[in-house]
């Protein structure tokens, strides 16, 4: 049911052509299903456009592609990452934090998505209970993973010196090794907060996991008509990683920014002449409240995380128009 699933998506984003299949069968003949396979995907379709814009890089489909064959490489080799092993995350919005996912999805990999803003005290009880092979993290969450003493092997994503993720992926020109195939990969999150015990929500495999999601998204919210998403929710979040992972699915351009800030993110919308915006509802009542008419390229916003409180409906459709849509998403936990 859920290939059957997966098939009936592939062709409402176009990749089932008589080409589109043979390209189809030989990735997942080389690499399994994975989350990959949406990249490469849509790499054969829009290799030369813009995948991904955050605030110091911008990607075509073809380096970010490039980029996370690279990483899966070198997670592999440098790190052990594999099947039999569980990858922890504590990294916000940015490229090199994208191309290792879908890196480590291709390792095949337990990924665990975990919130950067919890305290050491819930940093360690977790990291006791899942005893996690490789925890990958931004340079400024450094004291939280060296401070605890359960630890395996740990690296930078981004930050300074010769040994973070994003040194060693620019060190390497090309990956010279074919991975094994792999499609066990799984998504854990543990976003529950950053008071009390965080809430565990399993999604296995993972791609399988976000069909229902990328259906929800192209069917109510039309984003096949949207050339620029700008995704303000964090992708540590089940919601974040899932529009993510759509948007990119439909060779779409997605803008991402390290942290939510109401002035640049107005400024963003109106720069690139975003179409649409995946947001929590703080997040747009705090746009709209900058600088609404930053907004108005804005088709819809896909509003996920909490719920909306009618009168912020009523004050979007003030501002920006009657036939503006909000959508409210809901992705559906294990």
């Amino acid at each position: 049911m859920a290939v059957w699933r997966l098939l009936q998506i592939l062709y409402k984003l176009g990749y089932l052509s008589f080409t589109g299949v043979f390209h189809l069968l030989r990735i997942i003949k080389q690499d399994g299903i994975n989350a990959m396979l949406l990249l490469r995907m849509a790499e054969k379709s829009h290799g030369a456009e813009i995948a991904l814009i955050d605030s110091k890089e911008t990607l075509s489909y073809r380096e970010l592609l490039l980029g996370s064959e690279k990483l899966a490489l070198i997670l592999s080799t440098d790190f052990g990452a594999s099947e039999h092993t569980k990858t922890a995350f504590l990294c916000c919005n940015h490229a090199v934090f994208v191309q290792t996912l879908f890196a480590a999805s291709r390792t095949g990999t337990a990924i665990y998505l975990l919130n950067p803003g919890m305290s050491q005290n819930q940093f360690d009880a977790i990291a006791a209970v899942h005893n996690f092979d490789l925890i990958v993290f931004d340079e400024e969450f450094e004291r939280l993973v060296t401070h605890t003493p359960h630890r395996k092997k740990i690296v930078k994503c981004t930050g300074s010196g010769k040994t973070s993720l994003k040194h060693l992926k620019e060190r390497l020109k090309r990956p010279e090794v074919r991975l094994q195939r792999s499609s066990r990969s799984k998504i854990v999150l543990l976003t529950g907060g950053t008071t009390g015990k965080p809430k565990e929500a399993e999604h296995k495999p993972s791609l399988f996991n976000f069909l229902n999601p990328f259906a929800a998204l192209l069917d109510e919210l039309d984003l096949r008509s949207c050339r620029s998403v700008y995704i303000a929710s964090p992708i540590y979040y089940g919601y974040g990683i899932a529009f993510l992972f759509s948007v990119l699915a439909l060779g779409k351009t997605a803008v991402i920014q390290e942290r939510f800030d109401a002035g640049q993110s107005c400024a963003l919308i109106r720069r690139h002449q975003i179409e649409a915006v995946s947001a929590v509802p703080l997040m747009i009542e705090k746009m709209l409240n900058h600088n609404a008419g930053d907004l108005l390229s804005l088709k819809c916003i896909a509003s996920g995380g909490a719920k909306l409180n009618p009168g912020l409906i009523e004050k979007t459709e003030l501002e920006l128009g009657m036939s503006f849509i909000i959508y409210t998403a809901r992705l559906r936990r294990a």
